[in-house]
């Protein structure tokens, strides 16, 4: 038995250095992982047809190790109700990603350093008026002296573009009604709205959600600017992300775009499913209790 009782506790000991070394190893690689960051986000410019502009834009090495990092354009659109970005659009104007000409292509970061990318946008001379969109990527290349040979995980971030190119082109949409559900069964409380634009140039739409209790006193105000892009729809959700699993609120919901504005107000009950189960229950056992006692 003592011998047993040893022979575990030497197995067990073995298994826990295992296991320390082993999450040892995985705390370095974690260490020396690349991190990019990218400044700003987009870039939203109106040009003339056949010029030129010179811009740039930000790379953040936040991480704890240095490395390359290559630029490099591609086309940019959207698909669906949902918005999920397209980087192989044939659209006639997911074409602003030919208009850029880098200083160069490579560069090196060193950690905690921030570097400007420069680069130039030439417009063409027969560039259509209205909307053209591309996006610019920056990609970490891995470092194999870091990954010890292995062959690593590029980490890539996209800056898209918003172009308007002057001229004679088209402002236009619409704003469908704000949908709100009075009864909700998990946060965060929400609306839904579709915004259409049926010209061929972006615009932007404007919305504002303010959240009160049921005495009017107002808990949140959400404030948010979205870009609608030409012949599209794009369904926004509009939500109070701090909201609570239970309650009883009142939810203002108001939408701009162009010259065009809708409100909507609603009152929404928020509570788990089990609560409305119950609800429901109470509800049938006092009627059936008053059903059967009338009958006596």
């Amino acid at each position: 038995m003592k011998k047993l009782s040893k022979y575990i506790s030497a197995i067990s000991c073995l298994t826990l250095l295992l296991v320390g070394v082993q999450a040892g190893a995985v705390s370095e690689t974690d260490q020396k992982r690349e991190s990019i960051t990218m400044s700003p986000v987009s870039k939203r410019l109106t040009l003339d047809a056949g010029s030129s502009q010179k811009e740039s834009f930000k790379i953040l090495n936040d991480g704890v190790v240095d490395y390359d990092f290559i630029v490099y354009t591609s086309p940019y659109y959207v698909e669906g109700l949902s918005y999920e970005t397209n980087f192989e659009s044939k659209r006639p104007n997911a074409d602003a990603d030919k208009w850029v000409e880098f200083e160069k292509t490579r560069y090196r970061i060193r950690a905690g350093e921030t570097m400007e990318v420069n680069f130039t946008i030439n417009v063409p001379e027969g560039a259509a008026p209205g909307g053209h969109y591309g996006v610019i990527f920056a990609e970490s290349q891995a470092d194999l002296a870091v990954t010890g040979g292995n062959i690593g995980r590029n980490k890539r971030i996209g800056m898209p573009l918003y172009l308007t190119v002057n001229g004679s082109y088209r402002l236009g949409g619409s704003i469908d009604d704000i949908t709100t559900l009075p009864i909700q069964s998990q946060p965060p409380i929400h609306s839904n709205v579709r915004v259409n634009n049926t010209g061929n140039a972006d615009f932007m739409a404007s919305t504002t959600y303010i959240v009160k209790d049921i005495f009017g006193g107002t808990k949140d105000t959400i404030q948010e600017e979205l870009i609608v892009l030409p012949d599209t729809t794009r369904d926004i959700k509009l939500q109070w992300t701090r909201s609570p699993s239970f309650g009883l609120w009142r939810v203002e919901a108001e939408v701009s775009i162009l010259d065009q504005k809708k409100q909507s107000s609603s009152l929404v009950l928020i509570a788990p499913t089990w609560a409305y189960i119950l609800i429901v229950i109470l509800i049938l056992s006092g009627a059936g209790y008053l059903f059967i006692r009338k009958r006596r």
